[in-house]
């Protein structure tokens, strides 16, 4: 029983940078398997005063994959509960687990941070999103939000509520009436939440700052080689960076060209990109600097623009080429998920010559299927 609940003037940026540490906990645990990572709930919403709970939302390919029934547990449960109690989060078990498990830590109120799993592309994804998305655009709404918050909480704190879930229910109607508003304006935004964090890489927009290491791999012909720019000059390399910052603007964004990043060491080493094509499918490529290769990072970045392509941008359709015969190419796309279709003779002309290319794909239905 809870008779109080605490709403504070928003403190967005500390709420984000809580996020932000969280969510690189969450990273190191869940690995490949968290499809993405969304700070959600009041915290999220600036200028939105809140109770100061982290609320997170992990977007998983499936709930049903890869788990072992136990302990009377709904099948995928039994490992996601001893995954996230690692790291202090207990399982509150309710009638939604079948499809958005819920867990919080610590243990006792009051709580601090509290993770919804749910599939990726599901209901249960799309309304959370859909709802925060919304506010964040909606100023008015906010306003109208915090009011019934603030009243809620004094009505609780008179007694006229008896628990923090009678709290949660009172505002059901407006959570519920806001977020179908939201979905029949076409919210969640379709973008991709930046920064992308892996294991081991952070992929963010690309700033002025960074020409002096993008020119550094640009430049270098053996990086370059199977490029059809070929090595970039200083003036190649400031059209390209600035290309990359005005395509961050363009509503919708058709070019998400991103720097790769390490997270240890805050290193650009490379970049990759998921570029739209009329057809509303997506191209994919990457580019890394020459001390970085074989340590697996060039899969990483592009297994993580897959993901980010089909959970965030919805696309149907992503596809890569690469030059015939160049197999270190070939194993990142395969280890991607990509799949080779058919080789193209004389694909491309750059460079006084005619490239061979072979042409690599994942559809949507395929990556729904594959195994985290």
């Amino acid at each position: 029983m809870h008779s109080r609940v605490t709403i504070q003037e928003s403190r967005f940026h500390d709420w984000a940078r809580a996020f932000t540490t969280e969510r690189d906990r969450l990273v190191s645990l869940f690995g490949a398997r968290a499809l993405r990572i969304d700070h959600h709930g009041s915290t999220a919403v600036p200028n939105l005063a809140a109770k100061p709970v982290i609320d997170i939302q992990i977007s998983l390919r499936s709930l049903n994959r890869g788990c072992s029934a136990s302990a009377g547990l709904h099948p995928p449960l039994h490992d996601y509960v001893a995954l996230l109690a690692t790291i202090g989060y207990t399982h509150v078990p309710h009638a939604d687990d079948a499809w958005c498990p819920f867990f919080h830590r610590p243990s006792a109120w009051p709580h601090t941070h509290h993770v919804h799993l749910v599939e990726s592309g599901g209901d249960a994804e799309q309304r959370t999103l859909a709802f925060r998305d919304y506010l964040r655009a909606r100023p008015d709404v906010v306003r109208d939000y915090e009011l019934l918050k603030r009243e809620l909480a004094d009505r609780l704190g008179r007694g006229e509520l008896a628990t923090l879930d009678d709290y949660a229910a009172a505002k059901t109607a407006f959570i519920t009436s806001t977020t179908d508003a939201a979905l029949a304006a076409g919210y969640p935004a379709i973008a991709i939440e930046l920064p992308v964090v892996t294991q081991r890489l952070q992929l963010r927009d690309f700033a002025d700052t960074d020409f002096a290491a993008v020119h550094d791999f640009a430049s270098d012909p053996d990086v370059t080689r199977h490029m059809f720019h070929g090595a970039r000059t200083v003036a190649d390399t400031r059209d390209y960076l600035r290309r990359c910052i005005s395509a961050q603007a363009e509503r919708p964004r058709r070019i998400w060209e991103l720097a790769i990043v390490g997270r240890d060491d805050d290193r650009l080493i490379g970049a990759c990109d998921l570029t739209l094509d009329d057809d509303g499918d997506g191209d994919l490529g990457y580019i890394l600097r020459r001390d970085a290769w074989r340590r697996g990072y060039a899969a990483e970045a592009a297994l993580a623009m897959v993901n980010a392509g089909f959970a965030q941008l919805r696309l149907e359709r992503i596809y890569a080429m690469c030059e015939a015969g160049h197999a270190a190419s070939a194993r990142v796309l395969e280890k991607a998920g990509l799949r080779w279709v058919r080789s193209v003779t004389h694909a491309h002309q750059a460079q006084g010559r005619w490239w061979d290319m072979e042409l690599f794909e994942l559809r949507r239905a395929e990556w729904k299927s594959m195994a985290s």
